[in-house]
């Protein structure tokens, strides 16, 4: 009996340390982030991809490491929480921001549909430059890095 008590009281206190601690992220903050997420990476991507088609010849690549700064902060504001997952988080959410300026970007440009600007888009996001990786990684960097 005694066995059952010591367990039931860890199990309360690790239940009260996870529900009350502000670097652990749980099931409702997800639900709360994946779509303020994706919303705010689609809004991203074409913002940068309407910049893309108005200036022309010009890579607009280091507005990845804005994207990660706007993401981090955006994330911290909506969970109210920070640590290393947080950060994780905002660093993908960096990548399908870029990723979605490549889909937007091909729509714009060539007047393709969603459906089939999703795989060139693709091929063209694992084919960019050089210059266009570093930026990506210091956003996704940033992004991990504001959350912290």
């Amino acid at each position: 009996m005694k066995n059952y008590d010591e367990w039931k009281q860890r199990r309360e206190a690790k239940k009260y340390f996870r529900s009350n601690n502000q670097f652990i992220l749980n099931g409702k903050d997800y639900a709360k982030l994946i779509p303020c997420g994706l919303i705010a990476a689609i809004a991203l991507g074409a913002l940068l991809a309407a910049f893309g088609a108005l200036i022309r010849y010009f890579t607009l690549s280091f507005c990845y490491i804005f994207f990660g700064y706007i993401m981090a902060n955006l994330n911290k504001r909506i969970s109210n929480k920070e640590g290393s997952q947080l950060g994780i988080f905002s660093g993908v959410m960096v990548v399908i921001a870029v990723y979605f300026e490549h889909v937007i970007s091909l729509m714009i440009s060539y007047n393709v549909s969603l459906g089939s600007a999703i795989p060139y888009a693709l091929n063209s996001f694992l084919h960019m430059s050089l210059i266009s990786w570093i930026f990506l990684l210091a956003g996704v960097y940033l992004a991990y890095m504001n959350c912290q």
